[in-house]
C-alpha cells in the first residue's frame, strides 16, 4: 500500500527464487477482505483497469520483474542473498541508498521544484479529496465488514498460516 503512494518505486531484485523471492501486491483478497475503494483505484491508476482487476481478485502478488513488466514498481535494484549474507549487509543497504540519492539528485537537478510540485498536485488532488470526503464512509464499510465471523475465520487461518511458516524456517 505504501509503494502506491511513493513518487518513485525501487524495488529489491534478489537472487532468492527458489524461496520465492520478494513479492509485492495487494492479497486482501486471500485474506477474506476487499481492498478499499481507495486503495484499489490507487492500484487501478498504476497497473491499469484489467490487470488490477484480476491481481484484486485472485490476491496475485507479483514478483520483481513482473512488477517492473506492468508498472507497479519502477526499478529494480539488485540485493544479494546467500548463505552468508542475510540481505542485511552494509553492502546491500548502500546500493539502495545511492540508487534511492541519484534518483533523488536527477529530480532536484533537472525538473524545477515549482513545475514537479504543480504536475504532482495536479495529479494527486482528485484522488485525494476524494479519499478526504469518503473516509467516514469507508471506515464504516470496512468495520462493519471485518468484524463478519466468515471474515474473522479468514484472518485467524491466514494469520495461524503466517505463524506456521515462521515456525517451519
Amino acid at each position: 500500500m505504501i509503494a502506491l503512494c511513493c513518487d518513485y518505486r525501487m524495488f529489491r531484485h534478489d537472487n532468492d527464487e527458489e524461496r520465492g523471492g520478494s513479492k509485492i501486491g495487494l492479497n486482501e483478497s486471500l485474506l477474506g477482505i476487499n481492498a478499499p475503494p481507495w486503495l484499489a483505484q490507487m492500484y487501478v491508476d498504476t497497473i491499469g483497469r484489467r490487470c488490477a482487476e484480476l491481481a484484486l481478485s485472485h490476491g496475485t502478488l507479483y514478483g520483481a520483474q513482473q512488477a517492473l513488466d506492468i508498472g507497479l514498481v519502477d526499478q529494480l535494484v539488485d540485493y544479494q542473498t546467500d548463505d552468508n549474507n542475510d540481505g542485511n549487509t552494509n553492502a546491500n543497504n548502500a546500493v539502495i541508498q545511492n540508487t534511492s540519492k541519484h534518483y533523488v539528485q536527477k529530480w532536484i537537478t533537472t525538473i524545477p521544484q515549482q513545475a514537479r510540485h504543480g504536475t504532482k498536485t495536479f495529479m494527486r488532488q482528485k484522488p485525494i479529496d476524494e479519499l478526504v470526503s469518503n473516509r467516514q464512509m469507508d471506515n464504516d464499510d470496512f468495520c462493519s465488514f471485518v468484524i463478519q465471523p466468515h471474515v474473522q475465520d479468514s484472518l485467524g487461518a491466514y494469520i495461524q498460516s503466517m505463524d506456521k511458516k515462521k515456525r517451519s524456517k
